[in-house]
Order: C-alpha cells, then structure tokens, then sequence
C-alpha cells in the first residue's frame, strides 16, 4: 500500500509540475519546510534545546526558533554551513533536475532528516591504520588528460576545483608491508 501511495502522490505531483509557477513554488516550500524541519529533526534526535543549539551556533535562541520556522526560509549558505558544523554534518547544495526533487519529496522518510553525525557515520568505516593493523595503500594521481565522468571534463569534476590544490586521488596497492612506512606512502597530486 505504501508504494501505491508514493506513486500516486508522485504521478500528481509530476502533473502539476507542468505549471511553471507551481515548479517555482514547489522549489521554494522544499527549501523553506525542508529546512526548518531537518534542523528541528537533528536538535530533537540529539535531544537538545533550542537554547543548546543556539549556544552551539553562537546565536540567540529567538534566532533558533526562526531557523525552525517553516515560514522562514530566509538561510543563508553560512547559515547552513554553520547548522552543519554545529550538528557535525555534511551539507551538500547543488542544482538538481525536477526529477530528483520529486523522488527525494515523495519518498522521504522520518530517518533520511537526521544523518549520522561524522563521528556516528558507520559508512566511513574509519579505523587508524596502526590500531588496525592492516596496510595502508599508496594514493597516486589519476591521469587528467582527456578524462570524462558522465559527460564532463576532468576540470568539471567536483575534486577538480581552480582553487584546489587537488586534481584528482586514486588508491594503489602499498609496495611494503610495514603499517609505518605504507601509512607514509599517501600521496596526492598537485594540481597545476
């Protein structure tokens, strides 16, 4: 039954989209309720009060309440690069075709508004080297020249920053066998 209801909602949802002002407004209302509901979704789930995150955030807590606020919507991106710092989470902001938006609206649950913070995100797998006694592997630059990734250059991808210093990683397998001298055989490739 649920993904009945999920299609159908979706099916109505693409229909209005049709309407270029409609697209416009459902852009606007994702950011708006989004928003304010992850950030009072990730307070609640750590249990802390507005007063708490406001004193995370160095703000008042009136200025918290109005972050929470579904009829806000007025966040600025070091706003939300400050929410991500204090809740120790990523914050990704990017343009996404109409199709994307529709399916993350449609099929969002209760659990995809609080992500694990860095230090509760078992996906990372994270493990120091020496403690986990394996070894470590040896990061090369990937060749540049001529590379494409679903139709974009090398310089588009998102390592491939003018400002970075970083052109593109890959991980080798280690030459040695030792944790010391592998864990020191990282390298990356200095973009020109």
């Amino acid at each position: 039954m649920w993904f009945l209801t999920t299609l159908r909602r979706r099916q109505q949802t693409i229909q209005s989209l049709v309407r270029k002002g409609y697209r416009d407004a459902y852009v606007e209302q994702h950011i708006k309720r989004g928003i304010a509901t992850q950030i009072r979704a990730m307070r609640d789930a750590r249990k802390w009060t507005q007063s708490e995150l406001a004193r995370r955030l160095d703000i008042s807590q009136p200025n918290v309440a109005r972050l929470e606020d579904e009829d806000y919507g007025q966040y600025s991106l070091q706003t939300l690069k400050r929410l991500a710092s204090a809740f120790d989470v990523a914050l990704v902001v990017r343009f996404v075709p109409f199709s994307q938006l529709v399916d993350y609206t449609t099929r969002i649950s209760p659990a995809d508004l609080v992500p694990a913070s860095f230090e509760n995100d078992t996906e990372l797998h994270l493990t120091p080297l020496a403690a986990s006694g394996t070894t470590a592997g040896r990061v090369e630059p990937a060749s540049t020249t001529g590379v494409t990734h679903a139709g974009f250059a090398s310089s588009q991808l998102p390592l491939a920053f003018s400002d970075s210093p970083v052109v593109a990683i890959r991980r080798v397998p280690a030459t040695t066998t030792k944790v010391e001298e592998a864990a020191n055989d990282y390298q990356i490739a200095a973009g020109g």
